[in-house]
């Protein structure tokens, strides 16, 4: 007889198969399973062992393999709950002009557009600063990023997620990005270490009203080793980063929570893991044992997991390669279909519906040397009539 172990730890459940004889002996060591493995065991045994509802292969693998239509989302998906409280569109997707003010000190300009509040640095430290044009090439971006015009996207889902970034959901405070210009190294002293706040008066109070997570950094575009590719990345990158960590959970606050070791994100990325799709190593050092070292690695698959579903890592990325940390058999949504089925379920359900994958051609025109930003403030484009005065009813996602 052959029987399932299911083995539940701090980092995730695994799955292994034990013989046992017809006298009762259970054998001392069995065959542990890959999340792949299981689905085959799954036909075999006739039970659902992941627990995803479906016994075998779920559709969207089946779709990749046998090339099938597509299906709808599963009944399953939670459907949103509209609540009370209705929320304006106009100030939703509002696109803010530059602001110069010592309001955030030490930094000199800010700029809100769609509920994230954009920071530049000035020229200190021995840095030049920031420049006005990729602080609102930055912008440009943020906006292509929520689209709500983008297909797939659920208008109610990502206006909900923007007016909690926009509150910072139930912390109250705002989120903000800052922006740097090349690299931590370009600054001393240091704009990141422990000490910045001693030697940059008002850096550390700015984190009791404002949610940072990292730096978004301008680079030199008149250096002969410029890259378009990598100022689209670093780009994409951490503010994929910001909206992720502060965003995502606000409207599905359990397949995307962030914040603990648990549920379907921290399950999309064990598996990853363990099917070496995603190799944590490099991060091992800085793992302290608490949720916040959770929260940054899942904070790097899910950057990872969307680059891929956007077929961004050969557009992108020098070589079209992230290996070690990402492998080169899950660049497409077809590979991570295949090798993630976690991960891609994740992204179709839930991330894909919030976050707009951004035009390659416009993004190359924006990060071009000496190319002008292309953003245009509400101000300028007229928001008012653009959504024609609706009202959305905001809602949560259970």
């Amino acid at each position: 007889y052959d029987l399932i172990l299911e083995t539940v730890g701090r980092k995730g459940t695994s799955y292994s198969e034990i013989s046992v004889s017809s006298e009762g002996v259970v054998a001392r060591k069995g065959s542990t399973l890959t999340s792949l493995e299981l689905i085959d065991k799954e036909v075999v045994y006739g039970a659902d062992l992941n627990q995803d509802g479906v016994i075998g292969p779920v559709p969207d693998v089946l779709a990749v393999i046998y090339g099938a239509a597509p299906p709808p989302p599963p009944a399953s998906q939670p459907a949103p709950v509209s609540s009370t409280r209705s929320t304006d569109l106009n100030s939703v997707y509002h696109a803010g002009s530059i602001e110069y003010s010592d309001a955030y000190s030490p930094f000199d300009r800010s700029l809100d557009v769609y509920g994230i509040k954009l920071l530049a640095w000035p020229a200190v430290g021995g840095s030049q600063a920031v420049s006005d044009t990729f602080l609102e090439k930055t912008a440009h971006t943020v906006t292509l990023l929520l689209d709500p015009d983008s297909p797939g996207i659920e208008l109610e889902a990502q206006s909900a997620m923007i007016s909690g970034l926009q509150s910072g959901s139930s912390s109250g405070v705002l989120t903000g990005q800052r922006i740097g210009y090349i690299g931590p190294d370009n600054y001393s002293p240091s704009i990141v270490n422990d000490s910045a706040g001693r030697n940059y008066p008002g850096l550390d109070g700015l984190t009791e009203t404002i949610q940072f997570t990292d730096y978004v950094w301008e680079l030199d575009d008149k250096v002969a080793d410029f890259s378009v590719d990598g100022a689209v990345t670093e780009t994409l990158e951490h503010l994929l980063h910001t909206i992720s960590q502060h965003g995502f959970p606000v409207v599905y606050p359990n397949q995307l929570n962030n914040s603990t070791p648990e549920g379907p994100l921290w399950d999309a990325m064990q598996e990853a893991i363990t099917n070496g799709v995603f190799n944590d190593d490099q991060y091992k050092l800085m793992d302290d044992g608490s949720n916040y070292y959770d929260t940054l690695v899942m904070r790097e698959y899910v950057y990872l997991l969307t680059y891929a579903e956007w077929d961004y890592i050969t557009e992108f990325v020098d070589g079209g390669t992230l290996a070690p940390e990402w492998s080169d058999n899950s660049r497409t949504p077809e590979q991570v279909a295949i090798n993630n089925p976690l991960g891609h379920a994740l992204y179709t359900n839930y991330i894909s519906k919030i976050i707009s994958k951004p035009d390659e051609s416009v993004l190359k025109e924006i990060f071009s040397p000496n190319a002008p930003s292309g953003y245009v403030s509400s101000d300028q484009l007229g928001y008012d009539s653009y959504f024609s005065n609706d009202t959305l009813s905001s809602t949560d996602y259970l």
